[in-house]
């Protein structure tokens, strides 16, 4: 079997995307891996330059008139290797050691692989960068490590994970999620991290392309609103995104199909939400009045819940006078993920 698959969903045109397709493909020819390149720009030119990089390491799709959904599964229901990883089609991927071997390397503990990983923009070059491990010896601990070393991006997500646990989250997510919005991805790192250890891969380097999250506050703010406006919620969501990503997070932790045991997951997952929902209660006590009174009342019964299942219970309300769309979504997600009503769990 291969060693690892990176799948790219590309959108962007030849020009905008060229460094980072390449990138890549240099990267495949250096190791045992291929490229997968889901490509619905429907862009002639690019095309042909793609379909001329084609090799034994490199599969060109194309996919016109697909949604961003679609091009993702396309992308990583084609991939084979033991790990699989996604690479945005602005970013970039470089293998500095050839010889290091992720298969001779991992333990049984091991899910993942994380690269080194470079923030980079137009303006200031390289800005930032982090090497670590996820090690914790408990799901909780591991969920607790990350919240500590993160450095305030979630880069995590661009490791390179064992085929199963990726493909398990990812059609979950993909196929139930309410929204399936871009801001969800630190749920699905939490819902990795839980499965087990990720190691430091010292030999590949990530190069993320930092643009939309550098600059003035207004832009930042901008770039948040746009991830809710995308799918359909209000640019007010972005006020809510603490609470969403807690909810995210211990629906798709708790999972039914988590290789870790029931008591040991619920732990971790309890553990997420807390940690979210404490964020999202201290945010709404600085700017209450951003919030309508229908809100206010229901974010402060929430507050006072005692009971994973009674804290649930309330911030499904919370959602329901936010955005009543989702909350019948929500039930589902919950239902398909965890194999219970919402609130339980077994």
């Amino acid at each position: 079997m291969l060693e690892h698959s990176i799948c790219i969903a590309s959108n962007r045109s030849l020009i905008q995307s060229k460094a980072s397709l390449s990138s890549a493909i240099g990267y495949v020819e250096l190791t045992n891996s291929e490229l997968i390149i889901s490509d619905n720009s429907s862009e002639i030119s690019k095309e042909i330059w793609c379909k001329n990089k084609i090799s034994n390491k490199v599969k060109y799709l194309t996919l016109p008139g697909s949604n961003s959904r679609e091009n993702n599964l396309n992308a990583y229901s084609n991939a084979t290797g033991e790990y699989i990883s996604w690479l945005h089609d602005d970013d970039f991927l470089v293998k500095l050691d050839p010889t290091f071997s992720m298969q001779k390397t991992a333990d049984k503990r091991c899910v993942g692989f994380r690269p080194s990983v470079a923030l980079w923009d137009e303006h200031t070059g390289i800005s930032k960068s982090t090497n670590f491990s996820i090690i914790g010896n408990t799901a909780k601990e591991r969920v607790k490590e990350y919240f500590c070393l993160n450095g305030g991006n979630n880069t995590t997500f661009f490791s390179f994970m064992k085929r199963e646990i990726i493909l398990n989250i990812t059609d979950l997510y993909t196929n139930s999620h309410p929204t399936i919005g871009t801001y969800c991805d630190w749920a699905v790192v939490l819902a990795y991290i839980s499965s087990g250890n990720i190691l430091h891969n010292p030999s590949s380097l990530y190069i993320y392309n930092n643009h939309n999250w550098s600059g003035d506050a207004a832009k930042i703010h901008a770039a948040i609103e746009k991830q809710f406006t995308d799918v359909g919620l209000q640019s007010r969501s972005q006020l809510f995104l603490p609470l969403l990503t807690g909810l995210d997070s211990f629906i798709l932790i708790c999972r039914e199909t988590s290789p870790i045991a029931r008591d040991e997951i619920y732990e971790a997952g309890i553990e997420a939400l807390v940690m979210y929902l404490k964020s999202f209660l201290a945010r709404y006590g600085q700017n209450k009045t951003l919030f309508t009174p229908n809100e206010q009342k229901t974010i402060e019964e929430m507050a006072v819940a005692v009971g994973i299942k009674n804290i649930l219970n309330a911030a499904l309300k919370v959602i329901d006078v936010h955005a009543p769309e989702i909350v019948e979504k929500y039930k589902l997600f919950y239902r398909v993920s965890i194999g219970c009503e919402w609130g339980d769990f077994r």
